[in-house]
């Protein structure tokens, strides 16, 4: 009886020990296949080491290394197409960044607009490409994917699967990140280390938006089994901002105008990503004449020597103006803000316009202001519920 027992705790033992083992094996293949930890992406902090010989993919056919996006073209045509359309292409070449970039040149720009290094030379791996097909999908000679693909394709090429690699959590490297130290932007050779205010925080609006349970990122940015897949649409695609914002107007009291700027099927605040963007609305009489000018943004102002004092943050955010992120059950959001017009009109005339530069880069930027400033919105727009309120009622 003894001895039947015993063998039967052991067994237990066993069968314990072997679990522990499975589990241990289970976390250590989820942090091997971590992204950070096989793309080498880590929010810009350091640049992403690159070897030709060894991180590149090779035709199946000729043994040619697959160096250039422009290589993957011949059997996926229309991916390439729609990247190379797309602001990822041009995000280190780009008149915008260049200009940013030469009067703040940190590496730490560098490694999200072009994060990859070639190890031999330590200089960028092909920056005229940006965001290119290597950036995200290669390493180690495999293509980084979510799942394998059909059993034709498993024939061309190796596969690394990395499950959360179709998800926010691919994106946010570069699209989730907090302002650099004040002391790590005084002494640009100092390892780059975050302070607590946010700069771009994206990922995050998404996250706490209607949108997050139903969408991700890719849903709208990737456009995945469509004829846009990989076109990266977003703030510089005019022909999307025209169907995603509009404006609209009505009369709260005699002499009031509410001003409605709304965001149709935008999963995060606008204008989100660079702190310099900006949407402007301006509003004009029937006559062409200006009557106010409403600017949607994050204001920042540098921190003071006495603030610095207490904390990190570079910067102090003013304020915060922007269409917010939608609420949950809902496709849209709006922003609000009120015109008082005692010759109480019926119509406005309205322009919305996106705005890449901040005022003192309008100053400094040798950029022409047909590239810096968009308009998305020109229009007379009727103002509604003018009826509803007498001249002689007060605002």
């Amino acid at each position: 009886m003894n001895f039947q027992f015993r063998v039967i705790r052991i067994s237990k033992i066993v069968a314990f020990v072997f679990i522990l083992i499975s589990l241990a094996n289970l976390k250590s293949d989820n942090l091997t296949n971590d992204i950070k930890n096989v793309l080498g992406f880590d929010k810009g902090i350091h640049p992403v080491g690159f070897d030709l010989k060894t991180d590149s993919i090779r035709d199946k056919n000729t043994g040619k290394l697959l160096e250039s996006a422009a290589d993957c073209k011949s059997c996926h045509k229309e991916i390439y197409e729609n990247w190379f359309s797309s602001r990822h292409r041009v995000a280190h070449t780009n008149k915008l960044y260049r200009h940013s970039f030469s009067v703040e040149p940190m590496e730490w720009c560098e490694n999200c607009h072009s994060p990859l290094k070639t190890i031999s030379s330590n200089s960028l791996y092909k920056p005229e490409e940006g965001i290119s097909c290597n950036v995200c999908h290669v390493r180690s000679g495999h293509i980084i994917t979510e799942k394998l693909p059909s059993d034709a394709a498993k024939l061309y090429h190796q596969y690394k699967v990395v499950p959360d690699f179709a998800s926010d959590k691919l994106c946010g490297s570069c699209h989730q990140f907090n302002f650099p130290t004040w002391q790590t932007l005084s002494n640009s050779s100092k390892t780059i280390q975050y302070s607590s205010l946010t700069m771009q925080g994206t990922v995050e609006e998404w996250e706490n938006s209607g949108f997050a349970k139903d969408s991700d990122c890719l849903d709208c940015h990737l456009s995945p089994g469509t004829k846009k897949s990989h076109n990266f649409r977003g703030g510089h695609s005019l022909e999307d901002l025209k169907k995603s914002l509009m404006v609209e107007a009505k009369y709260v009291s005699s002499k009031t105008i509410m001003l409605k700027v709304k965001s149709i099927g935008i999963g995060h605040a606008y204008p989100t990503g660079d702190l310099f963007r900006a949407l402007r609305l301006k509003v004009f009489s029937k006559d062409g004449v200006s009557v106010g000018e409403y600017i949607l943004r994050k204001l920042y102002k540098v921190t003071s020597r006495e603030e610095r004092a207490d904390s990190s943050n570079p910067k102090k955010l003013l304020y915060d103006t922007r269409i917010p992120a939608p609420d949950e059950g809902q496709n849209w959001a709006e922003k609000e803000f009120y015109l008082d017009r005692s010759d109480r009109p019926r119509s406005l005339k309205i322009e919305l316009w996106i705005d890449y530069l901040n005022d003192v880069e309008k100053i400094l930027s040798p950029i022409d202001k047909k590239e810096s400033m968009k308009n998305i919105i020109r229009e007379t727009i009727i103002i509604e519920d003018r009826n509803e309120y007498t001249e002689k009622e007060s605002g």
